[in-house]
């Protein structure tokens, strides 16, 4: 009983949020901009701001901006969030080689699966005869010390022209992408970070 409640209570209070605008809904949703030049269908702002907005435009007399409260960009409902699923699974690749929703899921559980199975044929008897015997502790410690700093080789071909063909939808399809890989990354002040390293040339340079 608890453990279904424990999946039911969070539902619960997250279509109540949803849909019961009384409950938080901090924002509005902008349906009609009026006389501000800055609003745009479907903007959300701050219902301050908004009726900061909707108090200038009556004492000017100017068409009055229109909305509808709203939770923020992060926090969608479930009615979205499944008609987000669902176009996702129902959408073609916009690419011609692109893949699939299910086919990128797929290839995720592949690499997830085949990297546990191969880490437990390996490790799990190394683990065990590690733990028993001090020789094998002592001669796999020198390896394991090195290959345990190296990071995880999963990244490969299909998943560098997924990264590639993300990146084009959010810029022009023409311009160049080039991923390279780099052994090291450089500290900073906050410690390592991993980053997306752009590099940006002009024509003909």
């Amino acid at each position: 009983m608890l453990g279904v409640l424990s999946f039911l209570l969070p539902i619960g209070l997250w279509c109540a949020v949803s849909y019961v605008p009384v409950l938080w809904h901090p924002q509005i949703l902008i349906t009609e901009p009026g006389s501000v030049s800055y609003l745009q269908p479907g903007m959300r702002m701050d219902r301050a701001g908004f009726e900061t907005e909707v108090t200038a435009a009556k004492e000017t007399h100017k068409p009055v901006p229109q909305g509808v409260p709203a939770n923020p960009i992060y926090l969608p409902s479930p009615g979205q969030v499944a008609g987000a699923f669902y176009t996702s699974f129902t959408t073609a690749p916009e690419t011609r080689d692109g893949a699939w929703l299910h086919e990128s899921l797929w290839h995720s559980i592949q690499v997830i699966f085949w990297g546990f199975v191969i880490s437990s044929v390996i490790g799990v008897p190394l683990g065990v005869l590690c733990g028993t015997y001090g020789l094998f502790a002592r001669l796999n410690e020198p390896f394991i010390e090195f290959f345990r700093y190296l990071p995880a080789p999963a990244f490969g071909a299909d998943d560098r022209h997924k990264l590639v063909d993300n990146i084009h939808k959010l810029v022009d399809p023409g311009v160049n992408v080039e991923v390279v890989l780099r052994d090291e990354i450089p500290c900073t002040e906050a410690g390592k970070f991993r980053w997306v390293v752009n590099e940006c040339s002009h024509a003909g340079e």
